[in-house]
């Protein structure tokens, strides 16, 4: 799948915004293959074409069920990465209209109105790890000493249906309840 534009134009280096790490899912690999190809046969019963939960041949649906299971938690550390530090979460859904919409919730500065009277800067917020490369919230001890505002956005993104992979229907041959085993 590419990137938007808009999405490649916020990454640092114009590269998109997320990354696959090859080498690094074959080396923790259990099979010396690939973990995400682990954890999609562990998750088979998803993409059974002959299952009315699974996703079919729906090209949202696919992107949905892949995402879900290369990310954070099911995936820890996760086979998809993430450029932005400031990154929480991401996730994709079907909207209403049937179009795929990806939900990225980001860490963000204290609102305006607070910096201007001088409120914020009093109170705990997000610090940087520059060793993890994200932003952690204060431990609860720290947060038990004053006020903590952990200030997030969401960015909703249309992910555009011709950029998504159109998965295969059901392989010839195959018969309902044996495609995961014989096929």
């Amino acid at each position: 799948m590419t990137s938007p534009t808009y999405l490649r134009d916020l990454a640092p280096d114009d590269s998109g915004v997320f990354w696959v790490s090859e080498v690094d899912d074959r080396e923790r690999a259990s099979d010396g293959k690939s973990r995400y190809g682990a954890y999609l046969r562990q998750n088979l019963h998803l993409f059974d074409p002959w299952d009315e939960k699974s996703v079919g041949s729906d090209p949202v649906e696919f992107v949905t069920v892949a995402w879900q299971v290369a990310t954070s938690p099911v995936m820890a550390p996760p086979y998809l990465h993430c450029r932005w530090d400031r990154l929480l979460s991401a996730k994709i859904w079907r909207a209403d209209t049937g179009a795929a919409v990806a939900n990225l919730e980001l860490v963000s500065s204290a609102p305006s109105e607070l910096e201007r009277s001088g409120l914020a800067r009093s109170w705990n917020s997000w610090s940087h790890s520059r060793s993890l490369g994200a932003y952690l919230e204060p431990s609860e001890q720290v947060m038990a000493q004053r006020p903590t505002l952990l200030p997030r956005v969401n960015l909703l993104c249309p992910v555009l249906a011709d950029q998504l992979h159109r998965p295969s229907p059901a392989w010839p041959g195959c018969l309902p309840g044996s495609w995961t085993r014989d096929c």
